[in-house]
Formats: C-alpha cells, sequence, structure tokens
C-alpha cells in the first residue's frame, strides 16, 4: 500500500472519532520504504499527551502538513 501522510497532518480515528497529529511515518526495517503504520498523538481530557501507533486503513485524512494524501491508483484527491 502507498499512502501519502506526512509527519504533522491532521487526521481522524475512523473506529472512534478522535482528532490526532500524525508525529511520525513508520519505515519497513528491511528496505527503509513507508510502512503503513503511523504514529499519532493527541490529548485527552486531563490534557495528557497519548500517542500510539495506527494502520492508515483506520484514519481519515482532515487536514494537511505539506501533502495532501491522494490515490495513486485512481489518481485523484482524497482530502477533504
Amino acid at each position: 500500500m502507498y499512502h501519502n501522510f506526512m509527519e504533522g497532518n491532521i487526521v481522524r480515528s475512523k473506529k472512534n472519532g478522535q482528532i490526532m497529529t500524525i508525529k511520525s511515518v513508520r519505515r519497513n526495517p528491511f528496505d527503509n520504504t513507508v510502512s503503513d503504520y503511523v504514529v499519532c498523538f493527541w490529548f485527552n481530557k486531563q490534557g495528557e499527551q497519548v500517542e500510539t501507533f495506527f494502520h492508515v486503513d483506520d484514519l481519515e485524512f482532515i487536514s494537511e502538513g505539506n501533502v495532501k494524501p491522494y490515490n495513486l491508483d485512481e489518481n485523484i484527491n482524497t482530502s477533504i
């Protein structure tokens, strides 16, 4: 799978609607290509930073950092 999520993009979890910021994009340790996982963070109700990783299929793009995600197969922009 190819995606164009970048550090700093704002995304929403498709499972619970949590809005988060992408902290880092994981890389495949074998060939250093972009993996299908990103690390995201957000702040809970107590103001504490929470961080975990997500598969890109579980995220919805909300706001761009530098580049909008798009589907290379269809060559159309899938951002809001």
